[in-house]
């Protein structure tokens, strides 16, 4: 699948990457949506994925996909708010037989985020 990858660095540092799936099918439409992210542990809880998710939604290539899929766990509290404190709107909670367990889906619409 093609995407594009981010990496946070602070004072030279990497504490994150971030990733955009320029499309998805299969797997990618039920765990994993369009944009996937990881912070090294011991800089959670600083606002970085926040950061890194707010700086990819500025992006060309997000705002010509305009509408992205976000998933993560129901218990993985961080990572729901992040995607709330980015314009994420929730929509469902999906089994997903690979995993055996839940992801909540949420939406981001940029162009009602102000995007062109």
């Amino acid at each position: 699948m093609p995407e594009t990858v981010y990496w946070a660095v602070i004072d030279e540092a990497v504490v994150g990457r971030i990733s955009l799936r320029h499309r998805l099918e299969g797997n990618l439409l039920k765990m994993g949506g369009h944009i996937g992210y990881e912070v090294r542990p011991s800089f959670r809880r600083r606002g970085v994925a926040t950061a890194m998710l707010r700086e990819l939604l500025k992006t060309e290539k997000a705002k010509e996909i305009g509408r992205l899929l976000l998933t993560c766990a129901p218990d993985n509290i961080a990572s729901n708010k992040t995607i709330l404190a980015n314009g994420g709107v929730f929509t469902e909670k999906v089994f997903v037989e690979m995993v055996n367990d839940y992801r909540n889906h949420y939406w981001i619409e940029l162009t009602k985020l102000g995007s062109p």
